[in-house]
């Protein structure tokens, strides 16, 4: 374990640092990856816009439908196991899909990838990030989930794969690299055990009478599922992201067959804009992540959002790949903190103890959108041509989160009643015996 190699680096930062590289693999391989076979899937098949779309939306949806279970499991057993499992699903799925023969095989293969991908992704590394972190969590969830995003940088490369091998052999390689690559990260993800020797955010906390150092850290506090969902604030943040995911998750499925069909240009080359893309969501992840540890978390969501939504109507009227990169650029900057932002202000309302169960339902309601977004953009370029209305309609769907977020408010009674329950006095004395070996 990377922990044991520095022992004087907080804990939290290298379980950061795990999950960001291993959601970088991940991504790269079954969500950016897949943006440079959907062209010659399209070619050998014959299949409509549509169709093909609907695989990756529906792959989305699975991922939300699985979402509550994964995140109660993730509470239950911890989140090493389910990375474990969630991998080797994943990858065999991906290297199966090499031998697609026709639309039954990718339906079916997509659909089991996505209960693999919902056990290994972002569920999981939130889960741990959160239970590390409260002072400084919006940023550490940012740089956490940065991964997703940046393995937009590697479409270059997958692209120039798929050019070079075909789209057989590129996504054998890419099944390959998320096997190993993806567990030898993934196996330093962690939620924090009791009784951790560094305290929470690795900042010592003032000592008082009848109060060890640490104690504080030790418990988990937490809104059970229950109570969450009938809280008002639940809701509408979870309403907000089932927006924000069908703008951005239309955008980034069908980016590169847009750049590739309507502005002319290749497959490789669409992949920089991709590239351009990742580079500027992690840019705007890093600011939007600490101004949310400083300032309200709902102003900043909502700043984020606008600049994305007004962005994404004039990706349909680029002409060449600068263009593109540039309201791409915008378009990542503004949306790259969103979910980071998101999480933290679930944390912060309903706690750590049944985030993994509270975060997957939102999850769930949140993949909704993420499945309609890009089947609905598939429908809409079949049916106009072109897809200059679906950008239009992606960007006003984006906007609509924002009063949602700006009218949720902390259920503060629920907070202090849950968060009092930790609250102990312990007398002097010797420290209690350790609590045994942590789950992971």
């Amino acid at each position: 374990m990377v922990a044991r190699l520095f022992p004087g680096v907080y804990e939290g930062w290298i379980v950061v640092g795990a999950s960001t590289t291993m959601l970088f693999i991940l991504s790269a391989a079954v969500f950016w990856g897949l943006g440079p076979i959907f062209n010659p899937i399209l070619d050998e098949f014959g299949w409509s816009h549509g169709a093909t779309a609907f695989a990756f939306a529906a792959r989305s949806e699975v991922n939300g439908a699985a979402a509550p279970f994964v995140g109660a499991l993730i509470d239950r057993i911890g989140s090493r196991m389910m990375l474990v499992v969630g991998l080797i699903v994943a990858s065999c799925c991906l290297f199966l899909l090499s031998f697609m023969q026709n639309i039954v095989h990718f339906y079916l293969l997509m659909l089991v990838m996505a209960l693999g991908t919902s056990t290994c992704g972002g569920q999981a590394t939130m889960v741990s990030t959160v239970s590390w972190f409260e002072r400084k969590r919006a940023r550490a969830l940012a740089l956490a989930t940065a991964g997703g995003t940046l393995g937009g940088i590697l479409v270059v490369a997958i692209a120039f794969l798929v050019e070079s091998l075909g789209w057989r052999g590129a996504l054998q390689v890419m099944a390959l690299v998320l096997l190993v690559g993806g567990l030898l990260a993934g196996s330093n993800v962690r939620t924090r055990p009791p009784g951790h020797r560094q305290p929470l955010d690795g900042i010592p906390r003032a000592t008082g009478l009848g109060q060890r150092a640490g104690e504080d850290d030790d418990e988990r506090w937490g809104v059970p599922l229950r109570e969450a969902l009938r809280a008002r604030a639940f809701w509408l943040l979870a309403f907000a992201q089932f927006a924000i995911f069908f703008a951005i998750t239309a955008i980034v499925v069908l980016h590169v067959p847009f750049m590739e069909d309507d502005v002319g240009i290749s497959k490789t080359a669409a992949g920089v804009g991709s590239a351009f893309f990742a580079v500027a969501s992690l840019v705007g992840r890093i600011i939007s992540g600490g101004a949310a540890d400083r300032f309200d978390k709902r102003v900043v969501l909502a700043l984020v959002v606008l600049v994305a939504g007004v962005a994404m109507p004039l990706f349909a009227l680029v002409q060449n790949l600068w263009q593109a990169s540039l309201v791409l650029m915008v378009i990542a900057a503004g949306v790259g903190g969103a979910n980071p932002i998101r999480t933290a202000l679930l944390a912060d309302y309903f706690g750590t103890r049944s985030f993994g169960a509270i975060n997957g339902v939102s999850m769930a309601i949140g993949t909704l959108g993420a499945f309609l977004g890009p089947w609905l953009l598939g429908l809409s370029v079949d049916v106009t041509g072109g897809y200059s209305t679906g950008f239009m309609f992606t960007g006003v769907v984006a906007l609509v989160s924002i009063p949602f977020v700006l009218r949720t408010k902390a259920p503060t009674e629920l907070t202090a009643r849950y968060r009092g329950r930790t609250v102990r006095v312990v007398q002097p004395g010797p420290p209690p015996p350790s609590a045994g070996a942590p789950r992971g």
